[in-house]
């Protein structure tokens, strides 16, 4: 067997080189050491401990009874065979700002400089996690019987396990596998392990074991008879009161798309989830099927069929979920060959006229929209397949606008065709100005044509709303003759009474607010009876 001599002899610093032509540069240069020749090993700890936030500072420190002038400190990366070192004379290592890269097991080494091969064995190993890598879970109390009373660590995010750390404790966190249950990630520690204290709560990745999650909002209990108090200590310092307690009702969030839900395939568009300021977590989902997102917004650099259909979106503060949005139906539109749209008499109408748009197309469509710019309704009134007449009774200037016209099949709802030809409809005489495109930023439901249902008119078929508005007007008109009715009888029937008195009372109060003939002064007797001058009965 190699002696010990032999060992030390071959230690040192190698390098390689290759010859073809001419030699190669040198490799970079191995170093080979050999470790526990010193016996006294070191001691490793840090400060100010071993979970650091992402960004912030921690320092390692080496000791050693006995007095290394140097000092290695080495981070295992997760290979057997790859090791990372730092050199330092002092034994103090400050690792600033801590990176993801940081995290992982280190060891440190002592070792004479006049001896730079021969090294002590190692320290013990020292774990040190880098928190905030991940959004943070949440603490739910499990209020049963006082045997079965947890605390469980949730999120809607993927994790394979939650820690469970307690304020001043020198030990590890507890450790539990998670386990997927009612759409969130979970796992339940016994009560009995946590009385007393303060408690947070990280998510890690069997992948990255030292990549941590945000801690969760911290909760303190405290032993008060059989049911433990709980506080949750919140940004503010506010404190809610014993388990269970409950805010009021999450308000639904909108959805809309940006800059349309009418999306032309190949072109982008921008699904956002608005809700309350100080969300946890936002959920978009797309409706029948399984796909979803934990996020607010939604890129889609490239409209494909795949993406046509209803979306909507929640969001969670704390443990509790908001109700869902009111359902965004994105249209990818271009999908089929464009219809035609015209305008019977004609594009140019005068006001309270009549036009009828008909949408027509040569494929077996039994649905159509008519979409105008600038409004957020579309008009609709189909009559039969392959066409829709959409007529606009008593015409004024706020139809004026340019006019398109889509149209897909029942069952496929959100595949349309491409865009008609625009329309400009004219009001003649009209002294207001066709409708623009808005300039201000657009509604949860911005401009989007709904669903039309084209079947043969029947006796039984549904009144349309042109037909309704139709019906609504005349409504109107009727009531306002009636008004007019009225004041046209009062009128003639105060003509009628006035027939009645003399003609010089009736020609004396035409012209009582002219100045009156010069004529002597008589005594005010008071007793005129209130009657006009130079009237009598």
């Amino acid at each position: 067997m190699p002696s010990i001599l032999t060992h030390l002899v071959c230690l040192g610093f190698y390098t390689c080189q290759y010859e073809m032509l001419n030699w190669s540069q040198p490799s970079d240069p191995l170093e080979l050491v050999v470790t526990g020749v010193l016996p006294d090993q070191p001691s490793l700890s840090v400060h100010p401990g071993p979970r650091v936030p992402l960004g912030g500072n921690v320092t390692l420190l080496c000791h050693s009874p006995t007095s290394y002038d140097t000092f290695v400190l080495s981070r295992d990366v997760g290979r057997a065979s790859s090791m990372e070192y730092i050199k330092q004379s002092l034994g103090v290592f400050l690792l600033s700002p801590v990176s993801q890269a940081r995290g992982g097991t280190y060891r440190c080494y002592g070792f004479h400089s006049g001896f730079p091969y021969e090294w002590s064995a190692p320290s013990g190993s020292l774990e040190v996690t880098v928190t905030g890598v991940y959004k943070k879970p949440h603490i739910l109390v499990r209020r049963a019987p006082p045997k079965n009373r947890s605390l469980t660590c949730v999120s809607s995010s993927w994790f394979d396990a939650f820690h469970l750390s307690r304020e001043g404790d020198a030990g590890p966190p507890l450790h539990l596998r998670s386990k997927y249950q009612a759409g969130v990630f979970q796992a339940s520690f016994p009560m009995s392990l946590a009385h007393g204290g303060t408690y947070r709560c990280y998510g890690a990745l069997s992948t990255a074991s030292y990549l941590w999650s945000s801690p969760s909002d911290p909760v303190v209990l405290e032993d008060r008879g059989p049911v433990p108090w709980i506080y949750l200590r919140l940004g503010l310092g506010l404190c809610l009161g014993q388990a269970g307690a409950q805010g009021g009702p999450l308000p639904k969030p909108s959805l809309q798309a940006l800059p349309s839900p009418l999306v032309p395939l190949e072109k982008s568009v921008t699904i956002r989830c608005q809700g309350p300021p100080g969300v946890d977590l936002y959920r978009l989902e797309k409706l029948r099927s399984s796909k979803y997102e934990d996020q607010a917004t939604l890129f889609i650099p490239a409209m494909k069929r795949s993406f046509a259909g209803s979306y909507r979106c929640s969001y969670q503060n704390g443990s509790h979920w908001s109700p869902p949005s009111d359902q965004l139906k994105l249209v990818a539109t271009g999908v089929y060959q464009k219809p035609s749209l015209s305008a019977q008499p004609g594009p140019a109408v005068s006001p309270g006229g009549d036009v009828t748009l008909h949408c027509q197309t040569p494929l077996s469509f039994d649905q159509f929209a008519l979409y105008k710019e600038g409004d957020a309704e579309p008009y609709k009134n189909p009559e039969r397949w392959y066409r829709a007449s959409f007529p606009i009774i008593t015409v004024t200037a706020a139809h004026s606008g340019t006019y398109r016209c889509y149209s897909f099949s029942s069952g496929s709802p959100y595949l349309w065709s491409a865009p008609s030809d625009p329309l400009e409809l004219v009001v003649t005489g009209a002294s207001v100005t066709p409708s623009q495109p808005p300039t201000g930023p657009p509604s949860s439901i911005p401009d989007t044509p709904r669903n039309i249902t084209v079947s043969p008119r029947g006796p039984g078929a549904p009144i349309g709303p042109a037909h309704q508005r139709y019906i609504e007007g005349n409504l109107v008109r009727m009531g306002l003759g009636a008004v007019i009715l009225v004041l046209l009888a009062g009128l003639l029937a105060e003509d009628w009474h006035s027939r009645k008195r003399p003609l010089t009372c009736r020609v004396r109060a035409v012209h009582r607010p002219l100045p009156p003939l010069p004529q002597a002064r008589r005594p005010h007797t008071g007793q005129d009876g209130g009657q006009p001058d130079g009237c009598s009965h």
